[in-house]
């Protein structure tokens, strides 16, 4: 891929790059919908990303190009707001939130799949661009810092009210390890993944068309469940705090938070001691709980995860992300991992008909760096 993103720089701008950057996508492995109540999350970086070529511009403009997004928007330092209509907008965004000083070309090369895997594209993009000019104009900051000027750009400059998990594991990173993040803290605990299984992400083709109307319900409901207990999170609930909510949606919102910021912490547990057992039972709680306590699962979503459980070498699987589609994440023996493949997409075309599935497999990876210069 570094290839790839080297030889569009010199088809596009007949020179030689001078640095190339590479931020990897993420998925979560478990601890879903807890960011915004202060709770504990589980995201891996992966070996699939985004790879920038980059050069001075001879110009006042940033110039980007894509081999798969095409040519992108042209913006000057610093960006104008409103946004670029175009994806440059992240990069833009980034340039905007880290205070970026240097006019770029830069061509982009990815292996992420289209959005619907789940895999966070959009934070790839913002940390491989400000990785870049964090190195070019000597902006020393560090990775977490990165990471908090990526969300500001994504939330302030893109107009996107997202957490900070993305942009955290896509900066933070580290080859075979899961990364535990106290969000409140920013905390982050390296967990390795124990040899011999893969991550394999489970794309349903369901486009995620509720994700953001659902996601916003959700997060009041939780807010509901604070006032009523008298809470400045849900962090701080216990389960018999819930004998104290009357209204049966909001009881059943707030037990989902308050049980998966328990199994996150005991995956943990049980990814150090390599307990396979208990790693997949928790997932199949977590998805369990998300489909029916906090309802954000799809018939789809269902089918995938069971058509993984049900197929050679599964640890254990759920859905991951918002839900009302996209993806689920399974993790597998991967000696197995070629029969799993096969077995889950017959088991999941066998009930679902109308989406065609994508089933991609991933190893956790480093955080986004300077590869060469």
């Amino acid at each position: 891929m570094n290839q790839s993103a080297v030889t569009l720089f010199r088809e596009t701008f007949g020179t030689e790059p001078i640095l190339i950057t590479h931020a990897p996508g993420r998925v979560n492995l478990i601890g879903e919908h807890i960011d915004y109540n202060d709770g504990l999350v589980f995201p891996a970086a992966i070996n699939l990303g985004i790879t920038c070529a980059v050069g001075k511009s001879r110009d006042d403009l940033n110039h980007l190009t894509s081999t798969e997004l095409g040519h992108g928007d042209p913006f000057m330092l610093p960006p104008s707001s409103p946004a670029p209509n175009s994806w440059s907008k992240y990069p833009a965004a980034a340039a905007w939130a880290i205070g970026a000083k240097t006019p770029l070309n830069i061509a982009i090369s990815t292996n992420l799949p289209s959005a619907g895997g789940g895999l966070s594209s959009s934070s790839a993009l913002l940390l491989g661009t400000s990785t870049a000019w964090n190195e070019i104009d000597k902006l020393n900051h560090t990775p977490v810092k990165l990471a908090q000027l990526c969300q500001l750009g994504e939330n302030q400059y893109v107009g996107v009210n997202c957490g900070i998990m993305d942009q955290l594991a896509s900066a933070c990173g580290i080859e075979g390890h899961a990364l535990q993040i106290d969000i409140p803290t920013l905390q982050i605990t390296p967990v390795p993944i124990p040899e011999g299984i893969t991550i394999v992400v489970l794309d349903t083709g369901v486009p995620r068309s509720l994700a953001e109307s659902g996601y916003n319900e959700r997060r009041a409901q939780c807010e509901e469940a604070c006032r009523i207990l008298d809470l400045t999170s849900l962090r701080e609930a216990k389960l018999e705090l819930l004998e104290l909510i009357f209204n049966p949606v909001v009881k059943k919102r707030a037990r989902h938070v308050i049980t998966e910021i328990e199994r996150t912490k005991q995956f943990a547990n049980a990814l150090n001691s390599s307990d396979l057992s208990q790693i997949g039972s928790l997932m199949v709680a977590s998805h369990t709980s998300l489909r029916d306590d906090y309802e954000v699962s799809c018939p789809e979503l269902d089918q995938m995860v069971q058509a993984a459980l049900q197929s050679s070498g599964c640890i254990g699987a759920r859905l991951t992300g918002a839900g009302f589609g996209g993806a689920a994440v399974a993790l597998v023996q991967s000696a197995h991992l070629d029969q799993f493949l096969n077995e889950t997409e017959q088991n999941y075309r066998s009930g679902v008909k109308d989406y065609e599935p994508a089933l991609i497999p991933c190893l956790p990876a480093a955080g986004a760096s300077v590869v060469s210069i």
